[in-house]
């Protein structure tokens, strides 16, 4: 996740954990643990977002976009903060 010109990282053996509706840690580029990610559903348990805590601020990647990046079609995806309404 690219977020102000700072990278954090889901390291790949976090991946089947959150593949499973666990928190999983995100860390920066040495390392150092940022904040947690968790797949979230929005409209039923099928679809869900990626949203990650980091220094108190929720971010979200699209299941679709996170799902690309998995798959290994693009190496990127964006990345918003969540504001609540």
């Amino acid at each position: 996740m690219d977020i102000s010109g700072a990278q954090y990282f889901i390291t790949p053996e976090d991946i089947p954990p959150l593949m499973v509706s666990r928190m999983v840690d995100v860390v920066d580029q040495s390392g150092e643990r940022e904040g947690s990610a968790w797949l979230s559903p929005i409209l039923d348990s099928r679809k869900k977002d990626l949203t990650a805590l980091i220094r108190q601020r929720l971010y979200v990647v699209g299941y679709r976009d996170f799902s690309r990046v998995l798959d290994g079609h693009t190496r990127t995806a964006p990345v918003k903060e969540y504001h609540p309404v």
